[in-house]
Formats: structure tokens, C-alpha cells, sequence
């Protein structure tokens, strides 16, 4: 129960993030803003957010995530809320602002809380791959149920935000008490040349998995812009339809998620996490040769898809297998690494050619066996 509510607190992150896509249009016309209006809806949001994850790791660094959460999910609904009444454009972006400052302590709140009550489970894989999977689908839930809504009222999409919200934020507040796992201390630093040999080690593992975030969220982001837009610019599909067409893309993902615990537990983190970023890797090369055809431009997708459902929950896991005492700082940097891939992505599809794309593919594919060269040089890859 805890997972899936921890799951649910992400999913309204990202169907906020993905809906004020559709809400674009009816807000440029209340308030006669042209194309400028999705950068208001998108842009605060995200300069909130990365602003606000250094924030949330200093402020909370000495209180636990569990406790946290209920207050930092219902600052969030307030936000949604206050985006919903905006009676201008200058307020919609100060609501904007808060609500990607409050995103992010939630964000980082829910991955760390999820990180404590599964320190010591053996089914803690299954978990993060539960919480990828029901968190993920929040984009393409966006695309489908709120479609409709928005033509509308824009405003009522931000206000079933706020509400659901708010339901999770009452939810978690007595089952965040109850959950166990509490945080081990932290070891004392030793001296040594092991010690350090470790410390190094455990450097390199850390930063390995943080730039795997960036490159599979770059991958994702570029990968659904380029593949939305288009469908709806160039093949005249509906934004309903385009999220339809994402549900295989979804269901390849689901396998996949069901899939990468087992496969773990047989040939390691590291051998299976390298194999889900070269599927990425596949799927990103298919999108950029393939031509400009629904079924082409939807099979890629559902390579991407298997590919993300493989790397996710590992990753997520292991950057904060060593955060010890306090995860609140390394789910900071998760969050960063999140971010900054889905940027890089956007910036990817902004092109509108497979070139860019293609190019995507080729440096992931070396940074990923540039990764498992220096991983094996400083024993990594057994610790993987």
C-alpha cells in the first residue's frame, strides 16, 4: 500500500507536467497570450523545480522523508490550486513557480521515503519498478482522460490536480508513521587504502547511475516529443489519439518492469542495466531511420518503452542504495539528473529531424560502453 500511494504522489506530479502540454491553447486564448502561453505553463515550472531540489536536500537533510511528504503534497495542491483560480498571466506564472518548487520536495520526498521503508526488503526491486510503472503511466492518463477536459476548462485540470493531491497527501499521513525501515547511521569515514579504494569505487558506481537517468530520460523525452508531434502535426491525429497510440509504448514498459527483478536476481544489475540502455539505444536508432509512418514512428516507441522499463526502476534504486543515513541529498541529485535529461531531450526533439536523434543514440550507446570499461577498471561492475 505504501508503494502504490508513494506511486500516486509521483503519477499527479507527472500528469501535471504532461497535461499543461493540452492546456496551452485554451489558455493563450483567456488570456491573449499566441504561442508564449506554453512557455508560461512549462518554463516556471521547471525553474521552480530545479531550483527547488539544492533547496529540499539542504532544508531537509535531518528530517525524515516519511514525515515530510504529507505537508510537501498538500503545499503542491494549494499550488495547483492557485493555478486554477489565476485571474491573469502573471499570476499563473507565480503559481507555476510555487507548484514546481513544491514538486520538487515532493518529488524528492516520495523517491526518498520509498528508499527507507524498502532499505532492508527483499522485494525492494519489485518496488521501485511498481513505482516506475504506475508513475509512468501518468503521462499517457494526461494524454487520454484529460484530453476531454481541457476542451472544457483548462482550469478544471488544474483543480483535479489539487484534489488528487490532496486525497494522497491525507492518505500517506498516518501510513508514513506506520511503515517500517527506519534510516541506518551512517558508518564513521574510515582511514585506509581500502577504505578509499571503496569510497572511490562507490563514486564512480553513483555517478554512473546518474548519468544513466540523464541519458534514459533524454532518450524518453526525445523519443515522445519527435513521435507526438509528428502524429498530430503531420499525420492530423487528435491529441487523444496520439495518447492511444502511446499505450503500447506503456505496455512494453509494464513488461518489462515485471521482468527486470528476476533478471537481476540471474545476471546482475549491471549486465541487465547496460542491456535495457542498448534497447534504448535500438529504439532511438529505429525512430531516426524509420520513416515519417504512424506504425514505424509507434514500433519505435514500444523499443524505447521496453528499453525504460528496464532502466528506471534500476537505476532509481541503485542511486540510492549507498545514500545511508539521509537520502534526501542523493534524491535531490536524482531529481537534477531526471530533469536535466528531460531538457536535453526537449532540446533533442526541438530539431524536428532524426539526425538529432540518431545522434542521441550513438553517444548513449558509447557512454555506455564507456561506462562499463571504467566500471570494470575500478571493480564496479561486480558491485553493480
Amino acid at each position: 500500500m505504501a508503494v502504490l500511494i508513494l506511486a500516486g504522489i509521483q503519477f499527479v506530479i507527472v500528469v501535471d507536467e504532461t497535461t499543461v502540454a493540452l492546456l496551452a491553447p485554451a489558455v493563450a486564448r483567456e488570456f491573449g497570450l499566441g504561442d508564449i502561453a506554453r512557455q508560461i505553463l512549462i518554463t516556471p515550472f521547471a525553474v521552480g523545480f530545479v531550483a527547488g531540489l539544492p533547496t529540499t536536500a539542504l532544508l531537509l537533510r535531518r528530517i525524515d522523508p516519511r514525515r515530510v511528504l504529507p505537508a510537501a503534497t498538500a503545499a503542491f495542491a494549494v499550488t495547483a490550486g492557485l493555478g486554477a483560480l489565476a485571474p491573469s498571466a502573471p499570476l499563473l506564472v507565480g503559481a507555476r513557480v510555487l507548484q514546481g518548487l513544491a514538486a520538487a520536495m515532493v518529488a524528492t520526498s516520495a523517491l526518498a521515503s520509498l528508499h527507507v521503508i524498502t532499505r532492508s526488503d527483499p522485494r525492494r526491486l519489485r518496488a521501485f519498478a511498481a513505482y516506475s510503472m504506475v508513475s509512468g503511466s501518468g503521462a499517457v492518463v494526461a494524454l487520454v482522460a484529460f484530453a476531454p477536459l481541457a476542451q472544457v476548462s483548462w482550469r478544471w485540470c488544474f483543480v483535479t490536480i489539487a484534489l488528487a493531491a490532496l486525497g494522497l497527501s491525507v492518505a500517506w499521513a498516518p501510513l508514513g508513521y506506520r511503515t517500517g525501515g527506519a534510516p541506518e547511521p551512517t558508518e564513521s569515514p574510515g582511514v585506509g587504502q581500502s577504505r578509499d579504494a571503496d569510497a572511490r569505487a562507490e563514486t564512480v558506481r553513483t555517478a554512473t547511475m546518474l548519468a544513466a537517468v540523464v541519458g534514459a530520460n533524454a532518450a524518453l523525452s526525445a523519443v515522445v516529443i519527435t513521435v507526438s508531434f509528428v502524429l498530430q502535426q503531420d499525420c492530423g491525429w487528435t491529441t487523444t489519439l496520439t495518447g492511444l497510440g502511446f499505450l503500447p509504448l506503456n505496455a512494453a514498459a509494464a513488461v518489462a518492469l515485471v521482468a527486470v527483478s528476476p533478471l537481476a536476481a540471474r545476471w546482475g544489475v549491471g549486465a541487465v542495466l547496460a542491456g535495457g540502455l542498448l534497447v534504448i539505444v535500438v529504439g532511438c536508432g529505429l525512430l531516426a531511420a524509420s520513416p515519417p509512418t504512424p506504425l514505424y514512428l509507434l514500433g519505435s516507441t514500444v523499443v524505447v518503452g521496453a528499453g525504460i522499463g528496464i532502466v528506471f526502476p534500476l537505476v532509481n534504486s541503485g542511486s540510492l542504495a549507498s545514500a545511508q543515513e539521509q537520502p534526501l541529498g542523493r534524491a535531490a541529485w536524482l531529481g537534477a539528473a531526471q530533469q536535466l535529461g528531460v531538457a536535453a531531450g526537449a532540446l533533442v526533439a526541438a530539431a524536428h529531424s532524426g539526425g538529432p536523434i540518431g545522434a542521441l543514440a550513438a553517444v548513449l550507446g558509447a557512454a555506455v560502453v564507456a561506462g562499463l570499461v571504467v566500471l570494470g577498471r575500478c571493480g564496479g561492475v561486480a558491485a553493480l
